[in-house]
């Protein structure tokens, strides 16, 4: 990298200087004079000769997680300092922190069982995080119930297809009672001032998504969801079943992405009927301009 030309070497009073980043030195390239020297090396204080080198020296840690009670910064001794590793963690975690743990426990558990996404499970545990600091549920109740009301709160901002009755099935524990989580749901979302804006068509969309098992580019997803906002902006589908609705773009949107499928899956997936689910595609098809051979 060139220098500016109001600086020259003192020796040959040449200004063609490059400095050298893994040295800190400013070089005349003429003569070779070594004109300023930074001793202040930015790198890591230890050499490598290989990548596997490197790998095994290098000490960045995982990303910060809120899934995790120090989000990820604390490091803890490995190799023989490790046979107490546990007990010693436990007793620098305070009563609060050792709560926090419990839920975040619990809701790596559900998340696993209902295969929740990562930013599912993240916002269930910065929702969980204010609960806790902030001590928004007076009442002492069960680990378990905490998180899958975070959950259901996570999930319905992000209008996952992921009901009360999932949820309290995937728990497995009979103590675990569905007027809880709704009670905490409802304290959460007022203590915290947050608002669940319901969208029945993205709900049955994520849901037909989910069944497929994800095995589409997003790009299907979004050319679907472009179509129903379109479709209703014109109030294509008004005082009729959203699932008919949403299954007729689906297969508009699959169609169209070259991806062949039968109206009578499309109708088995929306849980509607293959006939309503034609009259829906044609509706479609007619205001929307859509030109495809069915």
């Amino acid at each position: 990298m060139k220098s500016n030309m109001s600086i020259k070497c003192p020796s040959c009073m040449g200004s063609d200087l490059v400095f050298n980043r893994d040295k800190g030195e400013l070089i005349c390239r003429k003569c070779g004079t070594v004109l300023y020297m930074d001793n202040i090396d930015l790198g890591p204080e230890w050499r490598a000769y290989s990548e596997e080198h490197v790998e095994r020296r290098k000490r960045i840690g995982a990303p910060l997680s809120y899934m995790r009670v120090d989000l990820g910064l604390l490091t803890y001794p490995t190799g023989e300092d490790s046979r107490n590793i546990k007990q010693l963690s436990q007793v620098h975690l305070s009563y609060r922190e050792r709560k926090l743990q419990n839920i975040l426990n619990e809701i790596e558990r559900l998340g696993e069982r209902l295969k929740l996404r990562k930013f599912e499970k993240e916002t269930a545990a910065q929702i969980v995080r204010k609960t806790v600091s902030q001590s928004l549920v007076r009442k002492r109740y069960r680990p378990a119930t905490i998180a899958a009301a975070s959950i259901l709160l996570s999930c319905r901002l992000y209008n996952s297809p992921v009901s009360l009755r999932e949820i309290i099935k995937a728990v497995m524990d009979p103590k675990v009672k569905d007027t809880h989580v709704s009670k905490i749901y409802r304290s959460l979302t007022k203590a915290l001032n947050i608002k669940v804006k319901f969208d029945a068509d993205q709900q049955l969309l994520n849901l037909v998504f989910r069944k497929m098992d994800n095995q589409f580019d997003p790009i299907i997803y979004n050319t679907a969801a472009e179509i129903l906002r379109s479709a209703r902006k014109i109030r294509i589908g008004t005082g009729k079943s959203p699932n008919s609705l949403v299954g007729a773009a689906i297969y508009l949107s699959l169609k169209l992405n070259g991806i062949d499928i039968t109206q009578s899956e499309i109708a088995k997936l929306a849980n509607t009927t293959e006939v309503t689910v034609r009259a829906r595609i044609k509706e479609l098809m007619s205001n929307l301009d859509i030109v495809l051979d069915i």
